[in-house]
């Protein structure tokens, strides 16, 4: 008897999300600046894209956002990832970011 079992392509692997905070918590931004996570992810993004990997990025993020507070406000970013392998964007040094 023989068994032909074949490995399937997990259609769940390689996916990123990252949410500007917990679910269930608030998210905050400032009325001028906008809000705190596009703001240091957009940072972030544009200093180190061109040498680190995505997960590295947003663990920059999630520190600058933390270090974000007010009396009454405070944040915390909420990466999720089941990404197998390094992400690098590696964007030519020249490149402008529209925003």
């Amino acid at each position: 008897m023989s068994t032909n079992i074949k490995p399937q392509v997990n259609d769940m692997q390689d996916i990123l999300l990252s949410s500007s905070t917990f679910p269930g918590y608030a998210s905050y931004r400032d009325t001028v600046e906008g809000s705190w996570f596009i703001q240091e992810l957009v940072g972030v993004f544009r200093e180190q894209s061109d040498t680190e990997h995505v997960m590295d990025m947003l663990t920059e993020v999630n520190h600058r956002v933390s270090q974000k507070h007010t009396e009454m406000c405070a944040q915390m970013p909420f990466p999720s990832n089941s990404l197998t392998k390094r992400w690098y964007l590696n964007p030519p040094k020249n490149c402008q970011l529209v925003i």
